[in-house]
């Protein structure tokens, strides 16, 4: 009996730990976030993410909506500045990305994360990716509208043990470095000197061509005194 009952807890544990899977969110912009997760419409927690900063969370499980809330500041979270990462677990994993909250038709500068790109995927299984590139308007991608299906993303059905990772200024800005920089430079200057080292070469061929044509026409006068006498 009692062994009974530690195969039944040890199963359900395992259970468990496979359905549980993790709200990972990764910001990669240049300012910190303020989040909030609501769960059923109801603030749950809050917390903030660094620039450059991660967040990892265990998925609530059951049919109810979850909803993390991102903002600049937390003053901003009701004034229309809200990206929000939304899930839920049921049959499968359900997510998707929403600038309902901060978008301006197809302007999105007030949404966190959307100058940078935006991007939203889930391990565990065959499971569809949302990506928006910076700045676009990428409706088949997100929601900027109310009942956009098009913009929900899902994993196959039975398939909910994995994380779901939203990163939010997914591409990075190339830096040139300064050694780059100044080799380019010095490439220009090199080139300037080149140019200056011809120009002179140029002008001294033409005179010559010159010189040589008065020559000859001095010769031919030459030639027709001697005619003359």
């Amino acid at each position: 009996m009692v062994a009974y009952k530690f195969v039944a807890a040890a199963l359900s544990a395992l259970v468990s730990s496979a359905i549980a899977g993790n709200a990972i969110i990764q910001n990669n912009c240049d300012y910190p976030l303020y989040m909030e997760q609501w769960v059923g419409g109801a603030s749950k927690s809050s917390t903030n993410i660094v620039a450059g900063g991660k967040h990892s969370a265990k998925l609530v499980e059951g049919s109810q909506s979850v909803a993390l809330k991102l903002a600049r500041d937390k003053a901003r979270l009701w004034a229309h500045g809200v990206t929000q990462f939304e899930y839920s677990v049921s049959d499968r994993l359900w997510y998707d990305v929403s600038f309902i909250d901060c978008v301006n038709g197809k302007d999105g500068s007030q949404c966190p994360g959307w100058a940078g790109g935006v991007k939203l995927s889930a391990t565990g299984g065959q499971c569809a990716v949302a990506e928006c590139t910076p700045g676009a308007y990428c409706d088949q991608q997100a929601y900027f509208v109310f009942n956009n299906d098009k913009a929900t993303k899902s994993c196959l059905k039975g398939e909910k043990s994995g994380d779901i990772h939203f990163t939010l200024c997914s591409v990075k800005k190339a830096k040139k470095s300064i050694a780059g920089r100044l080799e380019y430079e010095v490439r220009d200057v090199e080139g300037a000197q080149e140019a200056e080292v011809q120009e002179p070469e140029q002008v001294e061929e033409v005179e010559v061509e010159e010189s040589e044509v008065e020559l000859d026409e001095d010769d031919e006068e030459f030639d027709d005194e001697d005619d003359v006498e």
